[in-house]
């Protein structure tokens, strides 16, 4: 396994996101040079996935207990009076550690956003299911783009076939755009030095549930989180 850091997470970033815009339907490159690109790209996201699903950085997000997401999901002037700022620190402190201001484009707000979701659908959720949620997305995603991978460094499909599956190592690529930056948010905001200096135990829980839905939104933007099971009223705060 090679080494996971923040900087190896922004260098993989910034590559993705050179390749989604260089192989855009717009582009002008040849299929063959799209479809080389486009393995290479995956076959990175492929292996920092595989990596991540196997750090301790990840480890650390699982939750020891079953407490429910309710038991620790911020209300949102406890948010604003210090998780808000932890958030935003973490995320400036990654950026300078990566030297990539893009990775911190949007997450903070993304974070604050998904507390209201969190509130408003999963307090019934224990920890540990919010946290398989987001795994198996995760495992989807290196799934997708490891079969990506493999299936571009063949010879060019041409035609429909090949431009539907250029779209389609398009579309994962787009999507770990998106899930990367979260990655960092958590190796910044949820060590355990940092934590232990700056929050209680129920603020490293909140910032763990806020981090970990996040990331779970990333990797599937288009589907939404559903609780295993619904049962009685929506829990309120």
């Amino acid at each position: 396994m090679a080494a996971l850091s923040p900087e190896r997470i922004a260098k993989v970033h910034a590559d993705v996101a050179s390749v989604v815009a260089r192989t855009a339907e717009s582009s002008t490159l040849p299929a063959h040079e799209k479809d080389r690109l486009l393995a290479e790209a995956c076959r990175k996201v492929c292996d920092l996935l595989r990596d991540w699903l196997a750090s301790e950085d990840w480890d650390r997000m699982r939750p020891r207990a079953s407490s429910r997401v309710a038991d620790v999901v911020p209300r949102r002037e406890d948010y604003a009076s210090f998780l808000d700022q932890m958030l935003a620190d973490a995320m400036a402190q990654a950026c300078r550690v990566t030297g990539a201001a893009s990775l911190a484009a949007a997450l903070v707000a993304e974070a604050r956003a998904a507390v209201d979701r969190t509130a408003g659908r999963h307090l019934s959720w224990t920890q540990r299911e919010l946290f398989s949620t987001a795994d198996s997305r995760v495992r989807e995603l290196r799934a997708e783009t490891c079969k990506l991978a493999g299936g571009l460094s063949t010879a060019a499909a041409t035609g429909p076939a090949g431009e539907a599956r250029r779209r389609r190592a398009w579309t994962a690529l787009k999507t770990a755009i998106g899930v990367l930056p979260a990655l960092v948010l958590a190796m910044a905001g949820a060590s355990p030095a940092q934590m232990e200096a700056n929050l209680s135990a129920w603020g490293h829980d909140a910032v763990r549930v806020v981090t970990t839905y996040v990331i779970a939104e990333q990797a599937q933007p288009h589907v939404l989180i559903e609780p295993p099971q619904l049962s009685g009223p929506e829990l309120s705060l």
